[in-house]
């Protein structure tokens, strides 16, 4: 694989379902890597990007929903509080406190993990995105989070994934 991946991680003894986690992020953004380069080179939008990252993990987690922008709450967290601001389908960084990924089973509500995504060419700020990540991390009481950013264009290859730590 061309490029490099970077892990941080802010644990000391990772459980053995986080490091599925993490085993599953990895392979599905070699899998992204090798399947969709043109998209990548391209600077495709980062819903098209999230939508096929989100395809790969549906694959190594089948017994799981993977939900791209998922907003289908139940319950006390039913669409109350989750949007900012107003947006569009034409806007390319939604400002939204929906989660990019998000890896749960929706019959029971069980969440697996909450990924945020982010292009290695955007421009919006980085602590504003792990505040979202955080968030939906504790709103949904989900023991996994991750910050992805995808290499694109030049940086095409080179991904960086930060595991957040519980809250």
């Amino acid at each position: 694989m061309q490029g490099e991946q970077t892990l941080t991680h802010f644990e000391t003894f990772p459980t053995a379902l986080e490091v599925d986690v993490i085993g599953g992020l990895e392979q599905a953004l070699r899998r992204l890597q090798e399947r969709d380069a043109g998209l990548l080179e391209a600077q495709a939008n980062e819903r098209t990007i999230t939508a096929r990252l989100g395809g790969y993990l549906q694959e190594l987690f089948p017994d799981w929903d993977v939900d791209c922008e998922f907003n289908c709450w139940r319950g006390p967290l039913q669409r109350r509080g989750h949007v900012v601001v107003s947006t569009t389908s034409a806007t390319t960084e939604a400002p939204t406190i929906f989660p990019d990924l998000l890896i749960h089973r929706r019959a029971d509500g069980e969440t697996l993990a909450v990924i945020e995504v982010l292009k290695s060419d955007a421009q919006s700020a980085r602590h504003r995105e792990r505040r979202k990540l955080q968030h939906c991390q504790t709103r949904l009481g989900c023991p996994h989070a991750a910050m992805i950013e995808i290499g694109v264009g030049e940086r095409r290859g080179r991904h960086h994934v930060e595991m957040l730590s519980c809250p």
